[in-house]
């Protein structure tokens, strides 16, 4: 799987978790005025994502992932991203941002 779609996953979180921006290019716009302390590998990318923001599953709130209702098709992308959602979901959590 290409470590470029599991922005999808991250886009997923934040927009539920965080109030992200929905459009994709204005998510990857937010994220790269973020300061981090060493450069993102890889980069937030709109186009690397894009195809998957059309997908059912990121209109379903992140915040409910039991309840999210995968199509069959959509059954991968799902599978890659609950546990990065997870896992983002966690930490922002212990940082107190949620």
């Amino acid at each position: 799987m290409n470590e470029k779609r599991k922005w999808a996953a991250v886009y997923w979180c934040l927009r539920w978790y965080c109030n992200f921006p929905v459009r994709g290019t204005e998510f990857c716009e937010r994220i790269n005025r973020l300061p981090f302390s060493r450069p993102l590998t890889p980069e937030c990318e709109y186009e690397n994502f894009r195809k998957l923001l059309t997908l059912s599953v990121m209109n379903q709130d992140a915040r409910q992932l039991d309840a999210v209702r995968p199509d069959k098709c959509e059954e991968g992308m799902y599978n890659l991203s609950r546990p990065i959602v997870m896992a983002l979901a966690n930490e922002l959590t212990k940082q107190g941002k949620t």
